[in-house]
């Protein structure tokens, strides 16, 4: 906890506002420490999918199995923030999802195969259309339908991996990486639905034998093994069709699913968002924001950056003083943990200052 002391004078009267800063994280403290866990309003017996977008709100982005419906979600409180049930267009249901920041939108891959006209696994965008606040009008439409297993044991029964990696170079250069669930393979397309390489996970890691879930941050793969509760780092720039094991972490919760990296919520953390299934009660129904390498994670799939915060107000009003001092107190020693309370001057008129005091919500 941070506590700032402002020390005020005013027209001979002297004083002292205390304002608490509660639960600052610690900056940089090591790969794989929770930063956040944030219960999730879903009701059904099992939840696949996360998506975490780039605007100010620390907004991500939900579903259920078995339902068409997802949720707009607040990262921090949990609150729903919107829902639509999208299962009229896509009847197959969603499952994983990423969020596309250079195409303001989510990918989605599904909980079911389609069956007619062909059999095959639809990939689904869900188009913003540039409103960020209200899923109302939303427009989906069928990208591309991956209708022949680039290899044998690929089954095409239930998504629940799937990331967007903006290499920089236009859409022909843009890879949506793809799992199925329970598989030792990830599938790599171009937007169009091209099928561009397979990686096997089992040489990244024994366990990946069995997927569950994955995402890609800047140039790593991250892959999640099925009931395991680890998360495995592979570096794509090394082999792009054949990743070399980084390094890994172990989460707290064995059933994880669908994941997608952060570096604005906690900036400058970057985080990995991983989405735990219920399963009917048997494993918390939560997403968890785990630390991960630093300027790794670039937002909705492009390069990593470094990011400015998302903020909020404390209070939500300015503070009139008659400025003579402003003393931190209580923080740690650690000037990183300081630098998670934000003081940003708002005017000064006729000897009086007045700051406005924000804060990362977390």
């Amino acid at each position: 906890m941070i506590a700032i002391v402002l020390k005020i004078g005013h027209v001979g009267v002297l004083a002292t506002i205390l304002i608490l800063v509660v639960s600052v994280p610690s900056a940089f403290a090591a790969v794989g420490d929770v930063v956040a866990t944030t219960t999730m309003p879903t009701t059904s017996f099992c939840s696949i999918g996360i998506a975490v977008d780039n605007q100010a709100t620390p907004r991500g982005y939900i579903d259920e199995c078995f339902i068409g419906l997802i949720q707009q979600v607040n990262l921090i409180t949990g609150a729903s923030l919107d829902s639509r049930d999208f299962s009229a267009e896509i009847p197959e249901l969603p499952n994983a999802m990423a969020f596309d920041s250079s195409r303001g939108g989510n990918w989605i891959c599904t909980q079911n195969a389609q069956t007619t006209p062909v059999f095959g696994m639809p990939i689904y965008f869900q188009d913003f259309q540039g409103s960020f606040n209200s899923l109302a009008d939303d427009t989906v439409s069928q990208e591309f339908l991956i209708t022949v297993p680039p290899a044998g044991d690929f089954s095409f029964n239930f998504c629940d991996g799937l990331a967007i990696n903006l290499n920089g170079a236009g859409a022909a250069d843009d890879r949506l990486y793809f799992s199925d669930d329970i598989n030792d393979l990830t599938e790599i397309y171009d937007v169009f639905g091209t099928h561009i390489a397979t990686i096997n996970n089992v040489p990244i890691d024994a366990s990946l034998s069995s997927g569950s879930g994955l995402a890609v941050g800047g140039s790593f793969l991250y892959l999640a093994n099925d009931g395991g509760g680890d998360v495995f780092r592979a570096d794509l720039g090394a082999n792009a069709n054949q990743p070399p094991f980084v390094d890994m972490f172990t989460s707290g919760d064995d059933r994880q699913e669908d994941m997608e990296c952060d570096p604005l919520t906690f900036a400058p953390i970057e985080v990995m968002w991983v989405r735990t299934t219920p399963q009917g009660g048997a494993f918390p129904n939560v997403i968890t924001a785990y630390e991960i390498a630093a300027q790794t994670c670039g937002v909705g799939g492009e390069p990593p950056i470094i990011p400015p915060p998302r903020v909020t107000a404390v209070g939500g009003e300015f503070i009139p003083i008659d400025a003579t001092a402003v003393l931190i107190a209580g923080a740690q020693t650690n000037a990183l943990s300081i630098l998670s309370a934000f003081v940003v001057i708002g005017a000064i008129a006729f000897g009086t200052l007045y700051i406005s005091v924000k804060r990362k919500r977390n």
